[in-house]
């Protein structure tokens, strides 16, 4: 008789939860704090936040600028949950004894800038590489920032930017790796196999769960047929289009038309055309999920989710 052994995880419930160190300039509002909101991205941009604090006679006086270190943990609170720069200061909605802030992820300074490139059978890491020596270094930036956390591909391409903002650049790179792409709280450009990390110190059990619309098939972001349209270096048009006869007799025809400056031959627009259908022609399961106490979840991050009165 044949014997199947499966691995699998048991989710243990922790009995405590994370304690928090919240400053603001400096200043520490663990006990001004009304609510605050935190969210971080992967491969589409820079983090936001806000939050508001109670502020009788106008305790705090903050102008824009000051810094926000959000630290999280099960010990001391120590390790950097959310490193964030104040952008918008103004009074609470209801009254004048509260003040609401808002902002970006430290990164939010590479939100400003647009890229211009001309990359030529180079490794796509190296792109990632050479975009941070390029931009993300003094004096285009505050701080520099560093590649400590970027993982080679194993995949050579041809990609041109003209004024292009900085994370649309990033997301054209990650979108022709599958790689991920997120930047941390020391200002470290991390760039991986998408869905590659397993976050093994955190996990959504009974405990911590709070609520979900569920976990489903979606075909809505699917898309069967690619249209693409570019321009010779002499100004005639391209158009190409690739389709995948499988899943339009699924789903239907579903189009999406892509116009990009940097199709430029029928080769490049048949090439960006196959790879977009490759990732989009299929329906994928989606859901949301809200939960507390995950402060070493980080962007990009697999996570084991357990809630059987939710389906999960």
């Amino acid at each position: 008789m044949t014997r199947t052994v499966r691995s699998g995880i048991i989710i243990i419930p922790r009995n405590y939860t994370p304690n928090w160190d919240i400053t603001v300039g400096g200043i520490n509002v663990d006990n001004e704090l009304l609510e605050i909101s935190i969210n971080r991205l992967v491969n589409e941009g820079t983090g936001n936040f806000t939050m508001t604090l109670l502020n009788p006679a106008n305790l705090f006086k903050f102008s824009g600028m000051e810094e926000l270190v959000v630290n999280a943990d099960f010990g001391s609170a120590s390790t950097v949950f959310f490193r964030g720069t104040v952008e918008e200061v103004k009074p609470g909605m209801q009254d004048t004894t509260t003040i609401k802030l808002s902002g970006r992820h430290v990164s939010g300074d590479l939100s400003d800038l647009h890229v211009t490139e001309n990359f030529q059978s180079m490794e796509l890491a190296d792109m990632i590489r050479q975009l941070a020596i390029n931009y993300a270094t003094v004096p285009n930036v505050r701080i520099s920032y560093a590649v400590t956390n970027v993982t080679n591909t194993n995949i050579t391409d041809s990609i041109s930017f003209d004024q292009t903002p900085f994370f649309e650049a990033i997301r054209e790179i990650c979108y022709r790796a599958d790689f991920d792409f997120y930047i941390d709280n020391d200002r470290d450009f991390h760039f991986f196999k998408a869905g590659s990390i397993r976050n093994m110190t955190d996990a959504i059990g009974p405990t911590w769960f709070q609520s979900s619309d569920g976990l489903g098939d979606s075909i809505v972001e699917v898309k069967n047929r690619i249209i693409m349209h570019g321009t010779t270096p002499s100004g005639l048009p391209i158009i190409s289009q690739v389709n995948d006869s499988n899943s339009q007799s699924l789903y239907g025809t579903r189009e999406k038309y892509i116009s990009d400056k940097r199709i430029t031959t029928i080769d490049i627009a048949d090439m960006i055309g196959n790879a977009f259908l490759l990732f989009n022609k299929n329906k994928i399961k989606i859901g949301t999920v809200n939960a507390l106490g995950l402060p070493a979840l980080l962007p990009g991050d697999k996570i084991y989710i357990e809630e059987h009165t939710a389906g999960i």
